[in-house]
């Protein structure tokens, strides 16, 4: 048996916060402990994490089991439980009951959270090593100098484009599932013939977020259209439900390789594209836009909760752990569309998000996005920013969607 400290390269946390209930361990109580060091013991092919709770947004995802709870097993049946679930890399146990467990996958255990009455068990043959974040640095530049590299990152046809994110079922900016969803909003997203950009809901919903390019990185699939992404698996890109170890069915919904047999999950509800297939998804959603005909688009790129074709948007769903740990590094600039300008309760409640984000995060450019502006949407935000509200009026644009998008 040997024995390892498990800091900073591991697991070395001060702890300042309650903890998740059921989701980590069980129902986990809050901590008090100041600083804790949680060492981790190797013991075969588990690694045995001591007072360490791994939960949603903190170092792994709880399985919803087909055949009923683990409460009634012990150690060693849980371990077998585990290892029976084809996706299970690890359970969590109270350390004040001798039977129950609760079966995790995606395990990250350098940033699990600290609880005194909760050990962690890994199974090493399963579980993924490695960092967990990607360090960056973001300049703090001036707002006019943004607007110019915002600008051109919408209008350039060897990029992909900008990463935004509206807020909607989540707290604007911190994701409060395992998964964040964001849109790359490029000259496709125009509606043609006279517009506007299509971004979701208009972005009226409070203050919108545009990514640093480096979010990219995050990114853990891509769909076409609106991908339903917050009531499916897998971090929002598997099939619709909760998230299982079982080994049937399989929970993963990754595209077939041939456009001709794309699946789809119901109306609504197409299957997903791995980041490496990002430039298909995006090649795709161009033929949605202009309304050409491919295989999800009356079926899975298609429902009552989503719009027609030419007014649609494309999701990128990043990893909200990642997003999170590394958020003050990921905000390029706040945003006030001329839709939540135009509203006095959107547009208070942009300003409220704003100021409370920048008081939490750090400044960033305000910036206002006039979505009829085919060419240069983005300008400093200002008292006078305003838009015609309606219609945007007949004016040139990329009428027929040529520009193409390259990854």
């Amino acid at each position: 048996m040997v024995m390892k400290v498990f800091c900073l390269a591991c697991f070395l946390l001060t702890v300042t916060q309650y903890l998740i209930g059921c989701g980590g361990g069980g129902g986990g109580t809050p901590s008090t402990t100041a600083t804790t060091t949680v060492t981790t013991t190797t013991i075969q092919e588990w690694d045995l994490l001591e007072g360490a709770d791994c939960s949603e947004l903190h170092g792994a995802i709880s399985c919803h089991l087909d055949d009923g709870v683990t409460g009634g097993l012990d150690l060693a049946g849980c371990k077998q439980k585990c290892i029976e679930y084809l996706h299970c890399e690890g359970f969590a146990v109270r350390k004040d009951r001798t039977h129950g467990c609760w079966l995790k996958y995606d395990v990250r255990p350098d940033v699990c959270t600290v609880n005194a009455n909760v050990n962690t068990y890994v199974y090493n043959a399963r579980v993924k090593r490695g960092p967990n974040t990607t360090t960056t640095t973001t300049a703090i530049t001036p707002d006019a100098e943004v607007v110019q590299q915002v600008n051109e990152k919408y209008n350039n046809g060897a990029d992909s484009g900008l990463f935004v994110h509206c807020t909607d079922f989540d707290s604007g900016v911190e994701s409060t599932n395992t998964m964040i969803s964001f849109s790359l909003v490029n000259k496709v997203s125009w509606m043609i013939p006279n517009g506007p950009i299509n971004i979701y809901a208009g972005g009226t919903s409070g203050v919108t977020v545009i990514g640093t390019p480096n979010v990219k990185d995050l990114a853990v699939c891509y769909y076409p259209c609106d991908g339903a992404s917050d009531k499916r698996a897998r971090r929002g890109c598997g099939v619709p439900g909760p998230d299982t170890c079982s080994n049937n069915p399989n929970q993963s919904a990754w595209c077939s390789f041939d456009d001709n047999e794309l699946e789809f999950y119901g109306s609504g509800r197409p299957c997903a594209f791995q980041p490496s297939r990002a430039q298909h998804a995006m090649e795709l959603f161009k033929k949605h836009k202009t309304g050409e005909p491919w295989k999800l688009r009356d079926s899975g790129c298609k429902s009552q909760y989503v719009p027609p074709p030419k007014a649609s948007i494309n999701e990128v769903v990043l990893d909200g752990e990642k997003w999170n740990n590394g958020i003050k590094d990921y905000i390029w600039a706040y945003v006030i569309t001329d839709m939540c300008n135009d509203y006095q309760s959107c547009k208070s409640t942009a300003m409220k998000q704003y100021n409370e984000f920048t008081q939490k995060y750090g400044k960033r450019p305000l910036l206002y996005m006039d979505r009829c502006n085919a060419e240069s949407p983005f300008s400093v935000y200002s008292a006078d920013s305003h838009s015609i509200v309606g219609p945007c009026p007949p004016q040139p644009g990329p009428a027929d969607n040529s520009y193409s998008v390259v990854f």
